[in-house]
Parts: C-alpha cells; structure tokens; sequence
C-alpha cells in the first residue's frame, strides 16, 4: 500500500543524497589536514592490497576477506569526511575484525574460529613466545578493537540521534581527531603484520610503492623486517 507521506519523504531524501557534498567543509583547513595525514597511512593499505591481488599469493577466499578489510577501512576514512563519526568506528572495527580473521587463517593458527576474541586470543598465545614484536603488535590492535567498541556502545558522547539530513556534513574536532588517531595506529600495525607476512613480495614492488609502505613502519618495526 503506498503511503504518500513516506512517499513525499522519501523524495527529500532522495534529493538530499543526489546533491550531497562537502559544501562548506571544503574550506576547512583544519579537516582537510587531518585527513590528508589520515589518507597517508590508508593509502598503504590500498597498496597492499592492490599489489597481493596481482600475485596470486592467497586463495580467493582469503584473498576476499583481506580486501574486504582494506574496504571497510576505506569506507570508514570516507564516512569521517562526511562528519559521520559513529558509523565510521563501526565500520573501521569491521575492517579489524576482517583482517584479524585474514591474518589467523593465513598463518594457520589454531581451528578455523570466527569469534573475533577467541581469534585474538589464540593469536596472542601464539606470538608470546614466537615473536615478540608480533605479539605486541596483535595485541595493541586488540586494545584499539576494545576502544572503538566502547566509542560505539558505552559512550555518550558517540551516542547519535538523527535530528535532521540538513546538518551533514558536519565537522567536530574531537571526533575527528580520534578518528585519525585510531585510523593511523591501526594502518600502522596491518601495514607492519602484512610485511611480515610477504617479505618476498614486497621486494617486488616499485620503489615508490616500497617507499609508501616502509614510511609507516616505527623504528623497531623496521629493525626486525630488515635488521636495520
């Protein structure tokens, strides 16, 4: 049954989505700032996934689930310039579940488990004594993971009613701010567990591709990839 208020609500919905853009954020410096220091460490990602995808290197369904991880990281990075913070921690949590899922299978740790906390723990009892650095990495993205969770379900302040389309986009600074502080610490450490993992690969790439991913590695990080 058709119902012509929905029906007449819809259409301003429509209309709002068809000419949504940045409009007056684009001349905030302070926004386009952040989010060009954010989009550095995205962009590795992006490389990486990019570069995998050309060398065969996983099966399809591994292979899935790490560009579904990078997508959602993506997807979260575009959901922060809008000014919709919430769902972008939502999404971003996402793409740490998918790539720790990605990361368990393509190192064969354990059972084949989705529970997100029995994968990080197994993980974590698995790199205690293999590696160190590893073991820290996996478990600073596990605390990141708990942060975000909170952000999205404990905090009032990320608690986000909708009160009218006419105010996206829309910027606040300390939203944003925490965004492009969990985007990095998070970019920082799959860029690190991923060159763990195809070292060999990575020797391959172009120069410049190399650049964009060694730039992201922290001074111990690129002691134990390369003993420098």
């Amino acid at each position: 049954m058709r119902n012509e208020l929905s029906t007449e609500s819809f259409a301003k919905v429509w209309n709002f989505a068809k000419d949504f853009n940045l409009g007056a954020l684009e001349r905030n410096e302070e926004l386009r700032s952040g989010a060009c220091y954010a989009y550095r460490f995205s962009y590795a990602l992006l490389v990486w996934v990019n570069e995998i995808s050309k060398l065969n290197k996983h099966d399809d369904k591994l292979l899935l689930i790490l560009k579904e991880s990078i997508s959602d990281l993506s997807t979260s990075f575009f959901l922060f310039l809008q000014g919709f913070y919430k769902p972008s921690l939502f999404i971003m949590r996402g793409g740490i579940e998918n790539f720790v899922r990605f990361f368990y299978l393509a190192n064969n740790v354990g059972e084949n488990d989705n529970r997100i906390d029995v994968i990080f723990s197994q993980l974590k009892h698995e790199y205690f004594s293999k590696s160190r650095i590893i073991h820290t990495a996996i478990v600073s993205l596990h605390n990141i993971y708990g942060e975000i969770s909170i952000c999205i379900h404990g905090d009032v302040r990320y608690m986000e009613m909708l009160g009218g389309l006419t105010g996206y986009p829309q910027y606040n600074k300390e939203k944003a701010s925490l965004f492009i502080e969990k985007n990095k610490s998070i970019c920082v450490i799959l860029n690190f567990l991923l060159l763990h993992c195809h070292i060999n690969e990575f020797k391959s790439f172009h120069f410049k591709l190399k650049d964009s991913i060694t730039s992201l590695l922290e001074k111990n990080q690129k002691k134990f990839i390369f003993g420098m």
